[in-house]
This record gives structure tokens, C-alpha cells and sequence, in this order.
């Protein structure tokens, strides 16, 4: 049996090893996803990110589940000015990528208890490797101000939902040594 360091070792050696290819398939996907919503006249801001190791092992430990099973490794951001372009961006998701029925969550009409808002999407991009699924998270301006510092931020959500205190930001505290 691994130990729990040996666990972390194998979790950072694969996200490490994948590092290179998921960057280029997510800047792949943005530039798609931009070509796509200039198309259709949609102006958006678009980021994207992969999980850090930290969030990628308690994932898996809270979970009780393995590496590849993890669907939000890879997730891209869109935001837009308008409720209905949500679903405008949506709808050019689900044409232009391979997604499963059951891989769409509307938390715009079905808000979450903190009044978390957003449309998930689990895409399969053409540039995955091993049906690596991208999530893509689609909100408004006003959604994304209350998701980072509203009642639904993700700090509130982690301290409401498992009892945890946010992270402590070792670089805005006045002692930053403390944590050491």
C-alpha cells in the first residue's frame, strides 16, 4: 500500500507530466471558443487553469477516487455581460464538442444554497488526451463578482460546506514568516 507522500509524489509526477499538453490544449480551446463567440457576436472574457496539487489530492481523498476520474483537472472560464448569452455560449459548447447528457449543470435557474450562479459543461475537447474532459464554467459579470467576494465566493463555499477556514494568503498577511 502507498503511503500518503508516495500518493502526493505520484499525483504531482502525473500532473507535472501532463503539464505541458493540457497548457497547449486549453490555449488551443480558448482560441476556439473565441473564434466561435466572435461568430456569433458575443463578447467574452475567457481564462483557463489546471487544478494545483493541493486542491487535485483532496479532491481525490474526500472523493475516494483515482487521478483520471477527476473532471474538473482542466477548466475554462467564459464570462459575458447578458443571462442569455449564458446559453448563447452554452449551445456553441454543446455544437462543438462531444459532451454527455448528464455532464451539464445549470446553477443559473437552479442556483446553489450560497446563491452560487453559473452553467457547467463537462467538454471533451479534440486536444484531450485519455478523454480528458474540460469544465467549463459559463456565468455573467454580476455572477462572477458575487462568486469572488459575494455570499456565493469560494471561500464562503468551502467554510459552509466542509467547515473549512479559507486559505491563508502567506503574501497578504503582515508576517508572512509565520507560517513558517
Amino acid at each position: 500500500m502507498k503511503t500518503k507522500i508516495s500518493h502526493i509524489h505520484t499525483i504531482k509526477g502525473r500532473l507535472h507530466a501532463c503539464r505541458h499538453h493540457d497548457l497547449q490544449c486549453l490555449s488551443d480551446l480558448k482560441a476556439l471558443l473565441e473564434k466561435r463567440l466572435l461568430e456569433n457576436k458575443i463578447n467574452a472574457s475567457i481564462s483557463h487553469r489546471v487544478k494545483d496539487t493541493d486542491s487535485m489530492v483532496y479532491k481525490i481523498k474526500r472523493k475516494q477516487c483515482k487521478f483520471h476520474e477527476i473532471c474538473d483537472r482542466l477548466g475554462m472560464r467564459i464570462i459575458v455581460g447578458k443571462v442569455e448569452d449564458c446559453y448563447k455560449v452554452l449551445h456553441i459548447c454543446k455544437d462543438s464538442f462531444l459532451y454527455g447528457s448528464e455532464s451539464i449543470k445549470d446553477y443559473i435557474i437552479s442556483p446553489k444554497q450560497n446563491g452560487y450562479q453559473s452553467l457547467h459543461i463537462l467538454i471533451n475537447p479534440p486536444c484531450s488526451s485519455h478523454d480528458q474532459c474540460v469544465e467549463v464554467q459559463i456565468r455573467t459579470w454580476d455572477m462572477h463578482c458575487e462568486y469572488l467576494s459575494g455570499r456565493a465566493s469560494h471561500d464562503n463555499y468551502k467554510k459552509e460546506k466542509y467547515g473549512v477556514e479559507p486559505r491563508l494568503n502567506q503574501r497578504k498577511t503582515k508576517n508572512p514568516k509565520s507560517y513558517i
